[in-house]
């Protein structure tokens, strides 16, 4: 009897919050709501009114059941709900979803006296990191931890049409062949896979064959290999616009390049840590300046995206050469990467480090040095370049000396440093509606850079971008492995900053599907012809493919290629 009068109070508290749930999103929708401050209000008075708690209303309650509303036809779609209810809208202001994705624990090439070596962990990677975390937990199954975070985005608001995948774990490269393409395969198997909020298709067990993934499942109705994977994907309703590797620069050859293509990557993360040799030969790393420029210029011959990891208070370094190292970066034409992470060398226990410094023989930078030198090389980072990240997201309880905040953006804008990289100025959501093309080139090794911009009148804001690569014309390596993009401008970035609208989609007062990606490929075309290229390649992620077919490019090998004549 009890335990029919419990059950009943427990199916009438979910009715209760099920139509609670209904009329706050038919009010909110009806009465054009557009205030956090009243749609606080909608909530409370539903609350009261169904004696039912906030935290049953909360926002990703409230976008599931509009959504089911919509599929009934009980309403009508409405922008502005879809923005009122998203959740840390910061996550896709940048034009696109990042979703990281971390390898197993495998051998690394490198005895780098500063990366910590944990058990079960990748190399350079500590178990109570946010992503090693999500690795742990789904065993490293790439499908799994994709899975994860589509479903996580999607029940907080978030468009997750656009996708851009990282690859974490340290250098790809040195991963065992067959596991690299499993790996992604399973990668593209979890977008095809996903659609409306949720997963499609059954799942059985993993082939034998496949043991060496450490996964559980093998998605159902979805393509054998990597190459039926992605001809998915470039229909899907999750695409993979981007993809991300690490790896070191001595791992870079043009015969891996290709294989990176064949992947669908379209940007590599490089280990440069340091641009003097002696710096590099003091912390083991095992390359020289001279394999990091060689890295680079093959990288950019193909068309990558190039982003350096920097690690300024390396032993060995100072304040003044490490402000000299921002210099260098962008004046030596060997180096001019497009992206930056910036992480200030900090102690950690698992690591050869930790033992010198327990010798006395190292002291890392305090916060005023790093603040230094970050404020210098932010004066020095050219306005084609994005500052992706300062610190390594490293819980503070995991650094025994060094700096430890993790609000160093914060602080150096009290500071007053001033910085005009691309991530200082993109939109975030903001219109801007008055703009103006700019071109900036500079030399590089292999060629010529031409980076084209829709900026605001002042500068303030870049609403979108092209980096345009012409080749010199002199030997190329990757040409001759890669035979597609003999004779052909390169273009190596299109990117339409503000936060993600669908594919197909236009909303008003939005920077994305205004027109400017499509216009400024058409400057970079005539770019082409101007310096006497007759054909134009894009190394365009596998779910980006469709939309420069309408623009008139074909998939010649792992590029989309146009004739300019």
């Amino acid at each position: 009897m009890f335990i029919c009068i419990y059950m009943s109070l427990f199916s009438q508290k979910f009715v209760n919050i099920a139509n609670a749930r209904r009329e706050a999103v038919k009010m909110i929708v009806d009465e054009k709501i557009d205030s956090e401050e009243r749609v606080i209000k909608v909530v409370r008075q539903m609350c009261s009114k169904y004696k039912v708690t906030c935290l049953d209303l909360k926002k990703s309650g409230l976008i599931e059941t509009y959504r089911e509303m919509l599929v009934n036809a009980e309403i009508n779609e409405n922008k502005q709900f879809e923005q009122l209810m998203t959740k840390r809208k910061v996550r896709t202001q940048s034009g696109v979803s990042v979703i990281s994705v971390m390898t197993k624990p495998l051998s690394c090439p490198g005895k780098c006296i500063y990366c910590p070596t944990q058990d079960n962990m990748p190399k350079s990677y500590l178990d109570n990191q946010p992503a090693a975390m999500r690795g742990v937990m789904f065993d490293f199954d790439p499908y799994e931890q994709v899975r994860a975070r589509l479903m996580m985005l999607d029940r907080m608001g978030h468009d997750i049409s656009k996708n851009e995948v990282i690859i974490l774990g340290g250098t790809f490269s040195a991963h065992p062949a067959r596991y690299q393409e499993l790996f992604i395969k399973r990668i593209y198997d979890a977008f095809n896979n996903y659609s409306g909020g949720k997963v499609l298709g059954s799942r059985f067990k993993v082939l034998e064959g496949e043991k060496i993934l450490n996964s559980k499942y093998k998605t159902q109705n979805i393509a054998d290999d990597l190459e039926g994977a992605k001809r998915i994907n470039e229909t899907a309703d999750c695409r993979m616009i981007g993809l991300t590797i690490e790896t070191r620069p001595d791992w870079v050859t043009p015969t891996e390049v290709k294989r990176l293509r064949y992947f669908g990557v379209t940007r590599v993360e490089l280990g440069v840590q340091s641009v003097f040799d002696d710096v590099l030969l003091g912390v083991k790393r095992g390359h020289d300046v001279a394999k990091i420029k060689k890295a680079t210029k093959l990288l950019r011959q193909a068309g990558f995206k190039i982003v350096y990891h920097i690690m300024p208070g390396l032993p060995g370094s100072s304040v003044e050469r490490d402000i000299e190292m921002f210099k260098l970066l962008f004046s030596d034409s060997g180096f001019f990467p497009d992206h930056l992470k910036i992480y200030p060398t900090v102690v950690l226990k698992d690591s050869q480090l930790y033992k010198i410094w327990q010798k006395g023989g190292y002291k890392p930078y305090k916060n005023k040095q790093v603040i230094r030198v970050l404020q210098e090389a932010k004066k020095l980072v050219p306005p084609w370049v994005r500052i992706v990240r300062i610190m390594r997201d490293i819980p503070q309880e995991s650094i025994v000396d060094g700096v430890k905040v993790s609000n160093l953006r914060q602080q150096l804008e009290e500071a007053g440093a001033v910085c005009q990289c691309i991530r200082c100025r993109e939109p975030k959501g903001k219109f801007v509606k008055k703009l103006k093309m700019i071109k900036r080139s500079y030399m590089v090794l292999g060629g010529r850079e031409i980076f084209l911009s829709y900026e605001s009148i002042d500068g303030k804001n870049i609403l979108a971008l092209v980096r345009l690569f012409i080749p010199d014309g002199k030997t190329n390596l990757v040409v001759k492995k890669i035979h597609e993009i003999k004779d052909c401008a390169l273009i190596r970035e299109l990117h339409t900053y503000g936060t993600v609208i669908g594919v197909d989609k236009k909303e008003n007062n939005r920077s994305q599907h205004r027109g400017l990606g499509k216009k400024l490929m058409g400057k970079a075309e005539l770019e082409a012809k101007k310096n006497g290229l007759t054909k134009m390649a894009v190394i365009a992620g596998v779910g980006v493919r469709e939309y420069y077919k309408k623009t008139g490019y074909k998939l010649i090998g792992e590029y989309m290629i146009k004739d300019l004549v």
